[in-house]
């Protein structure tokens, strides 16, 4: 990290963006019935350029205490050209940084920040968004607040994690090593069976903030923690935040995930 320097711009070559989710807008099918050109490449694909840099740049202490915040803005389709821009705002032990994904129409896809995690951000997570009440909800009207998802065990497959990396151009990749953004989906699966159990459709990710306390390894198992922060109402989406929590055999946190999951409002029955 001695070469980054306060303002410098780290732009990442334009690579493909292939799309590693089979289901809801990752397929062409559903992607088109809610207005997108064709299947949407899942964040954590293009969001793997982006970590992929910064992993360059900090070594390994970027898995060890890495945050990563993004909120997606527009779609990258499958077989699209895309890249990275990171801008450096601070450097050394307070490194922070803003970045962008942006297509190969320079259309900015995600928007987020990098840093270091405090070693006290799990107790000091900030308030949701206020919930919406009952009666303006559909889809998530039977999931309360505060609301937990059943405790489960999380484990990165190591050959579908090498997998990930081949697909999203990460030379980085070795054998135990678990990319910051693939932690997001890993973390997002017992959320997405609970919300099917539910009778939740599929949706699309919003934003998330990817906390590292340590780095998780591949074929390691980790307990599993995930807690419904609130659900509320926005135009024609429902959208619910999460929180996601891996852990140590120990009980000692390894990262921790706060999720926002975006539903179209289906219109009401008659």
């Amino acid at each position: 990290m001695g070469d980054l320097k306060q303002g410098d711009v780290i732009s990442g070559p334009y690579l493909v963006a292939r799309n590693s989710a089979t289901s809801g807008i990752h397929t062409d099918a559903f992607a088109q019935s809610q207005g997108f050109k064709r299947a949407v490449v899942a964040g954590p694909n293009h969001l793997g350029f982006v970590s992929t840099l910064l992993e360059e740049r900090l070594g390994a202490a970027w898995l060890e205490r890495g945050r990563l915040a993004v909120r997606f803005t527009a779609p990258i389709y499958d077989g699209d050209q895309a890249r990275a821009v990171i801008t450096v705002q601070k450097t050394g032990d307070s490194f922070a940084a803003t970045f962008q994904t942006e297509n190969g129409e320079a259309v900015i896809c995600a928007r987020g920040t990098a840093g270091w995690t405090p070693a006290d951000v799990e107790a000091s997570v900030p308030p949701p968004e206020p919930s919406s009440p009952v009666a303006e909800l559909l889809d998530l009207a039977a999931i309360e607040p505060g609301e937990r998802i059943p405790t489960d065990t999380v484990l990165a497959d190591g050959a579908e994690v090498a997998r990930y990396c081949a697909q999203n151009h990460d030379h980085l990749a070795r054998p135990g090593r678990v990319p910051v953004p693939y932690l997001s989906p890993l973390l997002f699966a017992p959320a997405r069976r609970f919300l099917t159990a539910r009778g939740v459709g599929p949706g699309m990710w919003g934003a998330i903030e990817i906390r590292q306390y340590g780095p998780l390894r591949s074929d390691t198992p980790y307990g599993y923690e995930g807690t419904v922060l609130s659900r509320r109402r926005r135009g024609n989406l429902e959208i619910i935040d999460f929180l996601f929590t891996a852990r140590e055999q120990s009980g000692e946190p390894v990262c921790a995930i706060s999720h926002s999951h975006l539903i179209t409002h289906r219109a009401a029955s008659t």
